[in-house]
């Protein structure tokens, strides 16, 4: 299980980098503008990283391993809009106005929304009161 859980938890981290390493250079050469690019990689990350949660086994622990993907997302949005690493990417297709600082905000809440989604409904649906696992 444990095997199956790290091979799950590599492909999310490297689909995830790509998404946003492609939205980010897609930005970067000018082919979808930045007002866009927000909106792309919101549809984009969110459900693909959710439609990866398939890939790990349904124990509630794995969950930890799983949440580490928007995790890293969030903490390298937190370095970039505070200025400690640079990241022209991530700035210039997530922020409206070029500034660093803005990574802070949306893209910042948005990595901490999906820990959060992560760590409580990890594979459950709650409709009808109830919960159901999803495997």
């Amino acid at each position: 299980m444990l095997h199956n859980n790290l091979a799950a938890f590599v492909i999310t981290l490297l689909l995830s980098l790509i998404w946003l390493r492609f939205v980010g250079y897609a930005v970067l050469k000018s082919w979808i503008p930045n007002n866009i690019s927000r909106k792309v990689i919101h549809i984009g990350t969110g459900p693909l990283f959710v439609l990866c949660w398939l890939l790990f086994d349904a124990r509630m622990e794995t969950r930890f391993l799983a949440v580490v993907v928007p995790l890293i997302s969030t903490v390298q949005f937190a370095l970039a809009g505070l200025g400690l690493i640079r990241d022209k990417a991530s700035i210039q297709s997530m922020s409206r106005s070029g500034i660093k600082g803005e990574l802070l905000k949306g893209p910042f809440y948005y990595g901490l929304a999906f820990i959060v989604v992560t760590l409580i409904f990890w594979k459950t649906s709650s409709y009808s009161g109830r919960h159901h696992r999803l495997e």
